[in-house]
């Protein structure tokens, strides 16, 4: 049953938009499999992404169709 409500949550995050505010200037890692590159982050810019998105990109999560049809 607690891998029911994991992937409840994974699914149906809580916060389904997230932002952070930079406390110093950073560098995010380059993505190739999604052809993105590095990304350059100065301090207090602001940071923001979508685990809703995240949670269904089958590059992050690599779900088979049938395993996602299951879902529905």
């Amino acid at each position: 049953h607690q891998a029911v409500f994991f992937e409840t949550i994974r699914m149906w995050p809580g916060i389904p938009k997230n932002g952070r505010i930079a406390l110093c200037d950073d560098v995010l890692p380059a993505l190739p499999v999604q052809g993105l590159p590095a990304l350059e982050i100065k301090k207090n810019d602001f940071i923001f992404w979508s685990d809703y998105h995240t949670m269904r990109d089958e590059t992050v999560w690599k779900l088979s169709r049938s395993l996602q049809d299951a879902h529905v």
